[in-house]
């Protein structure tokens, strides 16, 4: 697991949710960078026999000027998601216990 604090410092299997993660769209690019860091060098295999990266990701340029990133993700979850009463993120599946650079914390 890779384990999340909201305050102090990381320890060995930590990262720190820095400060300045205050709004939605940036805690989900830290998120998704985060976990594109740690796990973009494995591969799912799909029950139709394809191997996808568990994470990738592309950049895209929108005719508005502004430069996009497109993620796909793979994200294993316990079998009975969304059927017993717990949040739906609670049925994540934990893939690790790896840390990314001090670049996370900061």
């Amino acid at each position: 697991m890779t384990a999340i604090a909201k305050t102090g410092v990381a320890g060995p299997t930590q990262h720190v949710l820095p400060d300045t993660l205050n709004t939605l769209e940036r805690l989900g690019l830290w998120f998704l960078l985060l976990f594109y860091r740690l796990n973009n060098a494995k591969d799912i295999l799909l029950t139709d026999g394809s191997a996808n990266k568990q994470v990738a990701y592309q950049r895209f340029k929108g005719q508005d000027g502004n430069l996009y990133l497109g993620f796909t993700v793979f994200m294993p979850v316990d079998q009975d998601f969304e059927v017993l009463p717990l949040k739906p993120w609670e049925y994540a599946v934990e893939l690790n216990n790896a840390v990314a650079s001090t670049n996370y914390n900061s």
